[in-house]
């Protein structure tokens, strides 16, 4: 009544979006009705549009949780294989004779290293919508943040028989800010441009 009370006094469309009824949502949109006698508008009462988002709603309620869920129960079996990877690279690595084998092991890793990121995007992005997610600023190397990423995508690269160069004429690049946010970036940036590289192309990187 008070928004119906606004839009007489005023004339202006008044827009509630988001408004939650008992178990429903709806957008109410209150709009003035002007009639003009002797050209001289006047205002003579109102018409009020409710548009169900209800559904919208609870499908958008279900992709959130099915999301952050789907996200757990993939990261736990991954952050495992990821540990037994990086035990079995500390204990046994150095003995292993066959170089094939080697590189089998180093490029599991990595794609767990990889599957793990990606969940973790997920999780971000769910938490982000929920206003939940938190950030650590600190004072990084960007230089070792773009040479880590690299690595860790260079198994990928090397299937596309893709050569990534990083040329910087900088010895240190100091940033403040998150470095596992940072690094999530530029990880996303080299992805997709491996993703989007013709096979035996070159991907530059440049820091100046």
């Amino acid at each position: 009544l008070q928004n119906i009370d606004e839009t007489l006094k005023t004339g202006k469309t008044l827009s509630l979006e988001n408004i939650q009824i008992n178990n429903n949502y709806a957008n109410i949109f209150i709009s003035p009705v002007i009639k003009t006698p002797n050209n001289i508008p006047q205002i003579i009462g109102t018409v009020i549009l409710i548009e169900d988002k209800t559904a919208n709603k609870l499908i958008e309620q279900s992709e959130k949780k099915f999301i952050a869920i789907a996200s757990h129960e993939l990261r736990t079996p991954l952050t495992g294989i990821k540990g037994y990877l990086s035990l079995i690279k500390k204990l046994h690595y150095a003995n292993i004779k066959d170089e094939k084998l080697k590189k089998i092991i180093n490029d599991l890793d990595a794609s767990c290293a990889r599957l793990i990121n990606i969940v973790n995007d997920f999780l971000d992005k769910s938490k982000l919508e929920q206003g939940k997610i938190n950030f650590h600023p600190e004072e990084s190397d960007l230089i070792y943040i773009i040479n880590t990423s690299i690595k860790e995508t260079e198994s990928i690269a090397t299937e596309k028989k893709l050569f990534i160069n990083f040329d910087t004429p900088l010895e240190n690049a100091k940033v403040f800010g998150d470095a596992e946010r940072i690094k999530q970036i530029v990880i996303n940036l080299i992805s997709n441009a491996i993703k989007y590289t013709q096979s035996g192309g070159k991907i530059s990187i440049s820091l100046v």
